[in-house]
């Protein structure tokens, strides 16, 4: 009686220390940053991943970009190919056309059409509370709340 009564409460607690790590990777935090003329924001996402939204200011003008960075695309990807990244924030879906290079996938809107795309989905972000990310051909998802948006504030404002 005493043992199936210890059983069932080693079970729980093992279940519960579980289920902690698993709840806690599930939210994330924006983390701002610059290096040199670039300025960026970071969102940790799987172990060793994250999801930037950068801006680079260069002589000839101002660059808006994402990227994508996981160790899982080291031995997925081959170098210069396209991926098709999708977003749903906060339930509005979108895509973007990403390039990879080396461990990283990228898009660095180059033109009116572009920039526009990435307003609309910097927009989105601004004010996310969820963001989910998908690279099918990869199998790849990730899904993640996200506690401090306000962080992304001002980012882009000399890029788009």
């Amino acid at each position: 009686m005493w043992s199936a009564r210890l059983g069932r409460a080693l079970l729980a607690a093992v279940i519960l220390a579980g289920a902690g790590p698993a709840l806690a990777q599930e939210s994330a935090r924006w983390e701002r940053g610059e290096e040199g003329a670039v300025t960026f924001a970071d969102l940790a996402i799987e172990r060793y991943s994250r999801f930037t939204i950068f801006c680079r200011v260069t002589a000839t003008g101002s660059v808006a970009g994402l990227a994508l960075t996981s160790p899982y695309f080291q031995t997925q990807v081959i170098n210069e190919e396209g991926y098709s990244l999708t977003l749903v924030i906060d339930g509005a879906r979108d895509s973007v056309h990403m390039v990879a290079r080396d461990i990283e996938l990228w898009f660095e809107a180059k033109d009116l059409n572009q920039q526009n795309q990435l307003r609309r989905l910097f927009d989105g972000l601004v004010n996310a509370q969820r963001i989910d990310l998908a690279i099918s051909t990869l199998g790849w998802r990730d899904s993640r709340r996200i506690e401090n948006s306000a962080e992304l504030a001002g980012l882009m404002d000399k890029c788009l």
